[in-house]
């Protein structure tokens, strides 16, 4: 039992519905195995992906930034897995090193701005009224400029860096984030638990804190995996205008943009290693999070085992 003071006990109703988020793992292996191979897949590369990203020196054969010019625009072979660029440096190499970037990258700024739009949505929803009406209207401003353009106008106030990136990212991300959230807390409000826990003599800040915010969580969660695949694309946009990391670190973007403007009629694989990095992690983690969606939808759970991908 929970209890809201010594004396005051909730009923299973509302312990329920406080846990109902909560899905043990082998409850969560066992939907997942129910599905296709697709989402296995695409989970098992993510997973990769995160692997080589966090230990990108154990499974690089080369220095991602030294130059050998002795095998400039080398095709691919044993000792060039992926081939190598202008520069004779090791495309495989820095393939592996710019997924830790892109990685950083885009976590970094969701869980930023999606913390910032978590407080922003919570507070608005909560307080209501001439607060609510405030926040939302800022918001509806903000959803209005594209991420892109959003990110390009923050870059060129704090200037291209792997921080101004991030800070860049994270606050294109606020609005939705903070939109999302929103819903969520309000659908949370009008549940019978939560009059069931003002009945009871619950404060307002535990039924927020120990009902309504849990409850409303996993509209966020798959919000940011999915934002996660966008990040990675906004930040290989701003790498590919010039507006991201700068070089000579490895970036996706930043790999595609030299390729695309001087060598890809000659080493086409310049283009092809980086654009398929990109388009295979945003897919997988897009994959993924309409698997997360499915699993924490309560109209979807009961038809999960049942429904193909």
């Amino acid at each position: 039992m929970l209890c809201l003071n010594r004396s005051v006990m909730l009923p299973e109703t509302v312990i329920g519905a406080t846990r109902a988020w909560r899905w043990s793992i082998g409850e969560w292996l066992r939907s997942l195995s129910s599905r296709s191979l697709l989402g296995v897949t695409c989970m098992a590369f993510l997973v990769l992906v995160a692997i080589a990203a966090a230990f990108p020196g154990a499974v690089t054969p080369h220095d991602p930034l030294a130059p050998d010019y002795e095998h400039r625009l080398s095709s691919p072979t044993a000792d060039f897995w992926l081939g190598t660029d202008e520069f004779g440096r090791d495309i495989f190499s820095r393939i592996v090193w710019g997924a830790q970037v892109s990685l950083l990258v885009a976590s970094m700024s969701i869980l930023i701005g999606h913390g910032v739009g978590l407080v922003l949505g919570l507070v608005s929803a909560w307080a209501g009224g001439m607060m609510d009406a405030l926040l939302q209207r800022l918001v509806d401003a903000l959803l209005a400029v594209p991420s892109l353009v959003m990110a390009m106008a923050v870059i060129a106030v704090i200037g291209p860096s792997l921080n101004g990136v991030v800070v860049a990212l994270a606050v294109s991300q606020v609005p939705l984030a903070a939109r999302i959230m929103r819903s969520a807390v309000l659908s949370a409000k009008a549940e019978a638990y939560v009059d069931a826990a003002k009945a009871l003599g619950a404060s307002g800040l535990r039924i927020l804190t120990r009902h309504v915010l849990p409850n409303s969580l996993s509209p966020m969660i798959v919000l940011a995996t999915l934002g996660l695949g966008q990040m990675i694309i906004v930040e290989s946009s701003l790498s590919f205008l010039g507006l991201g990391v700068p070089p000579p670190e490895p970036t996706w973007g930043g790999m595609l943009s030299g390729a695309a403007t001087k060598y890809v009629h000659q080493s086409i694989w310049l283009l092809l290693a980086p654009g398929l990095a990109i388009a295979a992690t945003v897919y997988s983690f897009t994959v993924v999070g309409d698997l997360l969606r499915d699993l924490w939808d309560p109209r979807s759970r009961r038809s999960v085992s049942s429904r193909g991908w």
